[in-house]
């Protein structure tokens, strides 16, 4: 049996940035992994310390409530089922865990894009998941996120196995996008072909293969919404490249704090559309902006 030690939620580490304090503490690792816990907890301080200002100076820059004290609890667990992964517990409380190593950083940076949608104004309550909707709101807060990673990171290529610039071609996202027999069958597929994911995640890959060679577990029949998630997200992704990261995170954070009807992914692309025109952006961008989302059937 695998042995676990763990360690008291203290401060192992804390850099003010921009207004704000970022504490992360490793929860759970297994005995003698040190120097990958020391070098873990470093990449990730590394990457987020300078996201968290990017985006605040962003924020600032809007008059938006800025992201304030941050947490990140970090957990190390090699060799478990599906253990890629984190959840945003609070707009200050994040938890990350991963098998591989070095950590992917772009899994840290995905949940700093859902601190900051709970900062500008996304609140809980206003989330119904659905994964059995396409349309879901789900869609919008989990593609967001990705993209927010991705404007920071610069690299299209965020958490493992999604990919903003080659998952789905405008054609194909087209003929999917209200498609829901999607399925987990699809997804997991997807996930196990991807050579960046069996790099990133080759336990979680490993299980992948197993669930698909038995061919018996009922989630593979369920409709898996979020691998749309992205390709919504890509307007702006693309937006970004051609005329700024900075700019592209100003339309998404305004367009954000005014969002109110959750009732279809159509609405927060009228919602982008009227936060660039609102940003006074170039007439030209805007349309292109439009055009984007029209080729997706938007």
């Amino acid at each position: 049996m695998k042995k676990i030690f763990f360690v008291p939620m203290i401060l192992l580490s804390q850099a003010a940035i921009a207004d704000c304090r970022l504490v992360i503490a490793t929860l759970s690792a297994p005995q003698g992994s040190d120097a990958i816990v020391k070098a873990s907890e470093a990449a990730v301080r590394e990457t987020v310390s300078d996201e968290l200002a990017f985006y605040n100076e962003t924020l600032d820059s809007l008059k938006l409530p800025k992201i304030g004290d941050v947490t990140i609890n970090l957990t190390y667990s090699p060799h478990s089922s599906f253990p890629v992964g984190g959840q945003t517990d609070s707009k200050n409380l994040v938890s990350v865990t991963y098998e591989q190593t070095p950590i992917d950083i772009s899994i840290a940076a995905h949940e700093i894009g859902h601190v900051i949608q709970k900062t500008v104004g996304v609140a809980d309550d206003q989330i119904i998941y659905d994964v059995n909707n396409i349309n879901n709101i789900s869609i919008i807060i989990e593609g967001v996120a990705n993209l927010a990673a991705a404007l920071y990171l610069d690299n299209p290529k965020v958490a493992a196995g999604e990919f903003f610039d080659e998952a789905f071609n405008v054609d194909t996202f087209v003929s999917i996008k209200d498609d829901a027999s999607i399925t987990n069958r699809s997804w997991f597929q997807g996930l196990v072909g991807s050579p960046d994911y069996a790099t990133h995640a080759p336990e979680s890959a490993k299980s992948l293969q197993g669930i698909l060679a038995a061919n018996a577990s009922p989630i593979l029949s369920e409709p898996q919404a979020y691998i749309v998630s992205d390709s919504f997200a890509q307007p702006l992704w693309i937006l970004g490249q051609k005329h700024g990261r900075r700019l592209a995170a100003q339309i998404l954070f305004e367009a954000f704090s005014t969002f109110k009807d959750f009732s279809k992914v159509e609405n927060f692309q009228i919602a982008l559309v009227a936060a660039a025109k609102k940003l006074n952006v170039d007439q030209t961008i805007v349309n292109e902006l439009q055009s984007q989302f029209t080729a997706r059937g938007f």
